[in-house]
């Protein structure tokens, strides 16, 4: 699996797996959704249906990799 740096730009409408890791969480946690855009320093994904827009702070991500656009779409993983 190739991780791409999390400064990369995320391109709109594309499937993404991220990780990332919120201030209180002591694993990383892995998502696959959909990029929508940014709204200042937060990453804004669509998950639907699974829990709709995820507001995500930019300082949570620790990795990115493109994804088939069939790829099932999931939230809060833990990664292992």
């Amino acid at each position: 699996m190739t991780v791409e740096n999390p400064a990369t730009p995320l391109r709109p409408g594309q499937r993404y797996r991220v990780w990332y890791r919120g201030e209180s969480q002591h694993l990383d946690r892995i998502a696959v959704m959909v990029f929508l855009g940014e709204d200042g320093d937060t990453l804004l994904f669509d998950a639907r249906p699974v829990a709709g827009t995820q507001h995500l702070p930019r300082t949570w991500l620790r990795g990115s990799e493109p994804v088939p656009t069939e790829t099932p779409a999931c939230i809060n993983r833990i990664r292992r």
